[in-house]
């Protein structure tokens, strides 16, 4: 008790006329608070002196600040905690290679194809350790299912899904004076889908796809679709038949734009040529291709801007958005948006792509039976031998022709289509850069007959 009113006597005695009556042990202690006051000053005191430091009002504002001060900083880490966590950074791994197969070969390819004209297209995976499987399709369910593309974060697929149940396919062989099917039947005309779901972590659809129906006439045929950068929305061109090539855009929930209307201000035709694009870096502009030209279109609803490419047949925007490459009929050119002409090269390819590492560093194209890389600026290149003899294990496989169809995400590794016979079936196969290392993904088989760029896509994962 005596303990604990001992400030109470301290400061009655301090203010009172004369020291209070108190036994000696608490006078004595007292007394020594007495002599230690000096020391025992108020923060405000000792920061700002004693006449201003024992102002009452002073010592509330500066409570109240700091007060106010503790609540901001609780609200910034409670936000702060609150953020997505950063996206990691460095080169993405290799992932899966989703490709397009006859479904007539079964769940995983191991089956017969009896003709390989005829059959539903499927959509299958397989990876560098091997093993292969369909994850999009069935054997008989009369829907072609094809060119499957990975968004670019890799969580989700988008691919052209086509109705067959209102087509009549014409039977080899054909009779005389027929024309090849399949051809439309009564039962209506042909219905074309484009089909987005997403992909867990071991390679299969999660839910049921979300089905995007193209505006597109009766009668014509689209593009495979390719993803924005920002995977915010696909891309599709149709093809007309005699009249202007149609280059669409729709978002992810159906909401499609028609950029047509704008290329035909500038009076461009087909021309008989299919058309070809590629989204810019940033997701604000495509590079299309029409009647041998190269059109730089805004998808905002500016104007159009040509590019000064003669004879163009395919387009690509290099990652960092400082060049195109445009193939022309056995030719490679490397342009700045502006048109300018860096440099070009010949290619042994035909039907080649525009491919650009993902890294942006390498352009690759075929150059007799070699892989010919080129720096993006032409200053260097390198030559990588590919041996099929020795990776498929058969004498005559030097002379088979090759395309290149895809980058490895982590820009380290190719992916070939080598088939026996431009009308027969083909292999995929991956290649390293360094040309020392080869691996077979699909050995050689009908079922990938005819199979390009457009029919394969290498998963990114981070």
């Amino acid at each position: 008790m005596i303990e604990q009113d001992l400030d109470l006597v301290v400061t009655t005695w301090l203010r009172a006329e004369a020291p209070a009556y108190a036994p000696d042990r608490v006078l004595g202690g007292a007394l020594t608070r007495v002599a230690t006051t000096n020391q025992e000053r108020y923060l405000t005191q000792r920061a700002f002196g004693d006449a201003l430091g024992r102002q009452r009002t002073l010592r509330l504002a500066l409570a109240i600040g700091l007060i106010v001060l503790g609540v901001v900083g609780a609200a910034l880490i409670a936000g702060a905690l609150q953020q997505a966590p950063p996206r990691p950074t460095g080169p993405p791994a290799n992932g899966l290679v989703a490709f397009t197969g006859n479904g007539e070969a079964g769940p995983d390819l191991s089956g017969q194809v009896r003709d390989a004209r005829n059959g539903d297209r499927d959509i299958y995976v397989t990876s560098e350790v091997g093993g292969i499987r369909r994850i999009v399709g069935t054997d008989t369910d009369h829907f072609v299912q094809e060119c499957p593309t990975f968004s670019p974060d890799g969580a989700s697929l988008a691919y052209i899904e086509v109705d067959l149940t209102t087509v009549t396919p014409t039977l080899a062989p054909v009779p005389a004076g027929a024309t090849f099917g399949p051809a439309p039947s009564d039962r209506g005309p042909v219905q074309w889908a484009i089909a987005v779901v997403g992909i867990d972590a071991n390679g299969s659809p999660t839910g049921e796809p979300q089905r995007i129906i193209p505006r597109i006439p009766a009668g014509t045929i689209m593009s495979c679709v390719r993803w924005s950068p920002d995977g915010r929305m696909l891309a599709y061109s149709v093809d007309s038949d005699g009249a202007d090539d149609d280059l669409w855009v729709t978002t992810l929930d159906g909401r499609q734009t028609n950029f047509n209307p704008a290329i035909g201000t500038i009076n461009i035709g087909s021309g008989g040529m299919g058309a070809t694009f590629d989204w810019a870096p940033d997701s604000r502009s495509i590079a299309f291709v029409d009647n041998e030209h190269v059109w730089l279109i805004p998808i905002d609803g500016g104007e159009p801007r040509p590019l000064v490419v003669e004879g163009a047949r395919t387009v690509a925007w290099s990652p960092d958005a400082t060049r195109l490459g445009v193939t022309t009929d056995m030719f490679l050119q490397i342009v700045t948006p502006g048109g300018g002409r860096i440099f070009g090269a010949e290619s042994s390819d035909p039907w080649s792509q525009v491919l650009w590492s993902p890294d942006g560093a390498w352009i690759a194209r075929v150059e007799g039976n070699a892989i010919r890389l080129d720096s993006s600026d032409g200053s260097q290149s390198a030559t990588v031998p590919v041996d099929l003899r020795a990776v498929l294990g058969d004498s005559k496989a030097a002379t088979r022709p090759f395309q290149l169809v895809a980058w490895s995400p982590d820009s380290q590794r190719l992916i070939l289509s080598v088939g026996r016979q431009e009308s027969e079936g083909s292999a995929l196969i991956s290649v390293s850069t360094s040309g020392d290392d080869a691996a077979i993904l699909v050995a050689h088989t009908d079922a990938l007959r005819g199979i390009g760029a457009e029919d394969v896509s290498w998963q990114a994962v981070r």
